[in-house]
């Protein structure tokens, strides 16, 4: 059983696929008064990856990356994705992080999936339905 990878840097066009899940998102109830959530433990035990992309290598500048890709994730109906950002100094776990938290549009919660030692180098992320 293979999970589709999503090459990090793909051949999509960021700005046109962003649009266009934007603007099919934008015609739903407003998004200002939802926050993205941690998922409770009874959601991580019931996520299944759909899809996942590898950060390994990028700087802080991750945002239109993970933008393009959870709109190319939503456009395919998938729900599930992870993000893998590695261990390393925690830079691009960071701005991972934080484009999730401020992403209501695309991300319903997110949870960090931790290895034996007890270490995160990916996150678990729940997307929105189109």
């Amino acid at each position: 059983d293979v999970l589709p990878v999503l090459p990090a840097r793909c051949s999509v066009k960021i700005q046109p696929l962003s649009r266009a899940v934007a603007r099919l998102i934008d015609n739903r109830p407003s998004f200002s008064r939802l926050s993205v959530e941690n998922l409770d433990r009874p959601s991580r035990r019931r996520f299944s990856a759909e899809a996942r992309i590898d950060l390994h290598g990028y700087s802080m500048d991750v945002n239109n990356t993970l933008e393009a890709f959870c709109a190319k994730c939503i456009l395919l109906g998938l729900r599930n994705v992870v993000i893998t950002t590695g261990k390393g100094g925690g830079v691009v776990k960071n701005a991972t992080l934080t484009w999730l938290k401020s992403n209501p549009k695309y991300v319903v919660g997110f949870f960090e999936i931790m290895d034996a030692r007890g270490e995160s180098g990916a996150i678990g992320v729940h997307l929105r339905r189109m």
